[in-house]
């Protein structure tokens, strides 16, 4: 099971690839749930059990952001991520859990955001969290793709810096 978990973390990798090359908040938010199921599966090989099953709740969170217009609550994206949160807190197993839940739970707030340039920002936050429960956990796509969330981020933040870009926080 292991070495299925390593190499559906390097599959996501490559879905990750895609994702960062996404403008668009609803092509993002689909491949973003490919992403997520990918992680998902992973996790569960790797007997990671909360973040398999923050990243499957995440599933349900994408449904629910890609269709906004149903969803027009301004309160829907922090009841979502207390509700990831109380999925990961169910699911702990051990301290480096607290982890896993503070990265996922932040960025499950952040996919609510209409600013793609918001969420690369919110990566360099919750990214390093994620990243190191996956070395704590041998993930080694997730390590991989982590690392590329942080690298992409402050690629992202430099290259507006230096266009003199407005990054309206």
């Amino acid at each position: 099971m292991e070495v299925l978990g390593q190499i559906l973390g390097f599959i996501s990798f490559g879905i990750a690839f895609v994702l960062y090359q996404i403008k668009d908040r609803k092509h993002l938010l689909i491949v973003q749930t490919l992403l997520v199921t990918v992680m998902g599966i992973h996790y569960f090989c790797l007997e990671a059990y909360p973040a398999m099953a923050m990243n499957l709740f995440g599933v349900l969170r994408n449904v629910i952001y890609y269709r906004k217009d149903v969803f027009k609550w301004k309160y829907t994206p922090i009841i979502v991520s207390l509700f990831m949160m109380s999925v990961g807190i169910f699911t702990a197993s051990g301290i480096w859990s607290v982890l896993v839940i503070i990265g996922l739970t932040i960025n499950t707030y952040c996919l609510s955001f209409e600013n793609t340039q918001h969420l690369k920002i919110s990566i360099l936050i919750t990214s390093p969290l994620v990243l190191i429960y996956n070395v704590i956990m041998f993930s080694l796509g997730g390590i991989l793709l982590e690392t590329i969330s942080i690298i992409s981020a402050v690629i992202f933040l430099v290259r507006n810096l230096k266009t003199k870009s407005d990054i309206k926080i």
